[in-house]
């Protein structure tokens, strides 16, 4: 295993008013496994680079007015399919049960696959400032385009009852991902693609030596998904009675049709009574803000029909082997793209684009998305009482909506009488209906001690309410998401935490240049006290929704 780590970063004053900048971070991670034996064969190379790019251009027009441009690049990516060109791929996975009366279950043997995974943030940002008296105003926008690869490669994997049924070639069991238009192992490429855009203007006012304001307006466009072939599987569900019953899978597009009036106000405030002498500051703020669709979520997508579907092909007895196995070999040992493909696996699709025969599995949003937005608020006072000892106390607070939800559509329907499709088995259904909100009473109290010790204390009373703690959380009860609405899974409603920090001086007077070299230590400790998670008792029934 080797792993690096590499920073540079370059300045340069083209001219008295335009300066440029360069910076790079690179880390490459290269790792061997043995799969076995120490045979050139049985390494397996993984070889994985993070990194990431910016360039920076400053230029001054006039001492009040500054413009800077930023662009940035960053991903990561292996591919160990590439890296391992003396892998036998194109050999399949094989598992022995038996030999003789001896029941082996012999590991599988034969070479790892790996995965082809790569992913890359392109962004441009320009800011602009102009300083006008009392006002400082800064206007402008990024833009953030988003690469993700779904690549699944794959080939067969073989399974025999004895060694014996392995030397005549008479697998008892084939399984693995194929690609159900074709019928040959893995699936359709898809490079999927994102872009986000926002703008901005705000002004910091300084209205008085003692009252400053801050207002500025936000804007966010988050778009949809889509693939570099226009090759996204979307569903799309039918009206009224016929919702689930005329289901389906439109070709290429975008996954939704995104929000676009996404406007958000920013206010805060900060104020220093003058009668107070500085003794006391208040500060304030409100803003709107909105958020992406997690591309983790929205990639579910790609593994929709038409495309990619597991198949196991499976034999109950030696007399009795299943006629769907195909059994083979790439034309090269060392390449993935050589094997026949299995007309077993190919699938027919009627004009919806689902299986004829049934069990499809879909992954749906809504067709028209309303992006996820929150607002947030805050109020805090904080007040010099002198010899060193500031209290504060303050509130923060928070209401989000359009969050993410996940349930089982059919299992929906199923409640509201609506009939289900019976070529899909599961609708898995990522809503935005939940909602949250926080509340949150903060108080500290921190005091300067003399001999370099300082100390704070610190008390939280608060309360997390949500429909769902996680992207991925399934409600037992999907029928209504108001019964979801409960306090959140990492709410901790009472919590209180005790610090200090000690910094000695251990050389003093003539030897202070010591200090200097070998000094700077410092010796801390916290302690932290809180009311616990709340939890959920869970009693399990099989099936959860229906029969």
């Amino acid at each position: 295993l080797t792993e690096s780590q590499y920073n540079g970063r370059a300045d340069a004053d083209v001219t008295g008013k335009d300066h440029l900048s360069g910076a790079i971070y690179w880390v490459p991670v290269n790792q061997t496994n043995y799969n076995g034996g120490a045979r050139n064969y049985n390494l397996f190379h993984h070889n994985a680079i993070n990194d990431a790019f910016s360039a920076i251009w400053n230029h001054t027009f006039s001492p009040s007015v500054l413009n800077e441009a930023r662009a940035n690049a960053a991903g990561w990516r292996w591919n160990e399919i590439t890296d391992n060109p003396q892998a036998p791929v194109g050999l399949p996975q094989i598992t022995i049960g038996q030999i003789g009366s001896i029941q082996n279950n012999l590991n599988t043997f034969g070479s790892a696959l790996g995965s082809d995974l790569n992913q890359w943030t392109y962004g441009y940002k320009d800011v602009a400032t102009i300083v006008a008296g009392p006002h400082t105003f800064k206007f402008g926008g990024d833009f953030t385009r988003l690469y993700y690869l779904s690549n699944p490669v794959g080939r067969p994997n073989y399974n025999f009852f004895n060694v014996w049924d392995f030397l005549n070639d008479a697998p008892k069991e084939e399984s693995g991902n194929f690609d159900t238009v074709t019928g040959l192992p893995g699936g359709s490429r898809a490079d999927n693609r994102e872009n986000l855009l926002g703008l901005f203007v705000q002004d910091d006012w300084k209205v008085r030596s003692t009252l400053t304001i801050n207002v500025g307006l936000r804007y966010g466009y988050f778009g949809s998904i889509f693939t570099k072939q226009n090759n996204l599987s979307v569903a799309q569900f039918g009206t009224g009675a016929n919702y689930l019953t005329d289901l389906n899978l439109r070709q290429g597009g975008n996954l939704w049709t995104p929000q676009k009036l996404n406007f958000g106000p920013q206010l805060g405030f900060n104020w220093s009574p003058e009668a107070l002498n500085g003794k006391l500051v208040v500060r304030g703020g409100y803003g709107l803000n909105f958020n992406q669709e997690e591309i983790a979520i929205s990639s579910n997508a790609n593994y929709n029909p038409p495309g990619a579907g597991n198949y196991d092909f499976n034999s109950n007895t030696p007399t009795s082997i299943n006629a769907n196995i195909i059994y083979g070999i790439s034309s090269s040992p060392t390449s993935l793209a050589g094997f026949a493909p299995n007309p077993n696996t190919r699938t027919i699709y009627n004009s919806n684009n689902l299986p004829a025969a049934g069990k499809a599995v879909v992954s749906a949003l809504p067709s028209r998305l309303p992006t996820a937005y929150s607002n947030h608020y805050s109020l805090d006072l904080e007040f010099d009482f002198g010899r060193q000892l500031i209290a504060s106390l303050g509130y923060q607070g928070s209401t989000s909506h359009h969050l993410i939800t996940q349930y089982h559509e059919n299992a929906v329907a199923a409640a509201q009488g609506l009939a289900l499709n019976p070529l899909v088995t599961d609708v898995i259904f990522f809503g935005n209906e939940a909602a949250s909100n926080n509340n949150a009473m903060l108080a500290s109290l921190k005091h300067q001690f003399s001999h370099n010790f300082s100390a704070e204390a610190q008390f939280a009373w608060a309360k997390s309410m949500d429909n769902g703690s996680g992207p991925y959380e399934l409600d037992p009860y999907p029928y209504n998401q108001a019964f979801a609405y409960q306090r959140s899974d990492f709410n901790i409603g009472r919590s209180a935490k005790l610090f200090g920090v000690w910094q000695p001086v251990i050389f003093r007077g003539s030897h202070g240049w010591i200090e200097r070299v070998a000094g700077g230590w410092s010796l801390s400790g916290i302690l932290n006290v809180h009311s616990g998670f709340g939890w959920t008792p869970v009693y399990s029934t099989g099936n959860l929704y229906y029969n």
